[in-house]
């Protein structure tokens, strides 16, 4: 099963819940084996207008999945990001270490090592 890593720049919360919901309709949200959600920034809505928050959006999408959902990751639109390995994990799960969050990848082949992004 896949894993999703998103981040944006300058999207509302209305047209991330958009996104939403073109992958809830298409069946791809109950196909996820986790969600790695990084930086939704330089989204605000006008002043005036009354919207959801992005947490709310995420929340309705993602809350009864059943599956991990990690936020925060620093990596895309971030100066300062980590690097995320593409096509070689399985699998994803939260973890804490030293009491910060972090994301455990799980390799592909059982004698590789595992990675752990803070």
């Amino acid at each position: 099963m896949p894993s999703c890593f998103w981040s944006e720049v300058g999207e509302t919360p209305y047209r991330v819940d958009g996104l939403l919901a073109h992958l809830q309709l298409a069946g791809i949200l109950d196909e996820l084996a986790g969600i790695v959600l990084g930086g939704f920034t330089d989204g605000e809505v006008e002043h005036g207008k009354s919207s959801l928050t992005m947490q709310e959006v995420f929340e309705d999408y993602f809350g009864d999945l059943g599956i991990p959902v990690a936020t925060g990751l620093r990596y895309g639109h971030f100066p300062d990001k980590v690097a995320v390995p593409v096509g070689v994990g399985r699998g994803l799960r939260p973890v804490i270490v030293a009491k910060r969050s972090c994301l455990s990848l799980k390799p592909r082949r059982a004698e590789a090592p595992s990675w752990t992004l803070l």
